[in-house]
């Protein structure tokens, strides 16, 4: 799982190197990296086609059991924000 550090977030410590080492002692991989280094990763990408990365994302907010509450307001606000006129 990934998960990106906000401009206000501040963790103490080896905090998340804990947190980490927890997730994976049950079974998950989890990164969290500051959001300055994900949109480095963004930038150096040949081309992101957004209709295939918001598929992606809402479908793995479904397979990892987000309520559908929270996959219909993601879809909502792709939608708002890029316009791709379509709904899961």
């Amino acid at each position: 799982m990934l998960f990106i550090e906000g401009p206000r977030g501040k963790p103490d410590g080896d905090f998340v190197k804990k947190l980490e080492r927890e997730y994976l002692f049950r079974g998950f991989r989890l990164l969290i990296i500051p959001y300055t280094q994900f949109f480095h990763l963004i930038f150096v990408t040949d081309e992101i086609d957004c209709n295939e990365f918001l598929r992606f994302i809402l479908q793995t907010a479904r397979e990892t059991k987000f309520k559908e509450k929270t996959v219909r307001y993601l879809s909502k606000l792709a939608d708002e924000i890029f316009g791709l006129g379509w709904k899961l």
